[in-house]
């Protein structure tokens, strides 16, 4: 019995660090002007570029 606690405390460690890995890669975006003449304010941008919506910018709430 004890050996099963461990080695579920172990699987638990291993699984908590794998998804502190899967943070994104999140970049601040200057404020800028487009061709048109209008100003986009700056913002923070998720570049990871890994499809998962639950790491962008916005869900984690960074531009808000």
């Amino acid at each position: 019995m004890r050996n099963l606690l461990i080695i579920a405390a172990m699987l638990m460690v291993c699984w908590s660090s794998t998804r502190d890995l899967q943070v994104a890669d999140i970049k601040w975006v200057d404020g800028y002007y487009t061709r048109s003449g209008q100003y986009r304010s700056g913002h923070y941008r998720d570049t990871s570029n890994d499809g998962y919506q639950y790491n962008n910018a916005n869900y984690l709430g960074y531009n808000d």
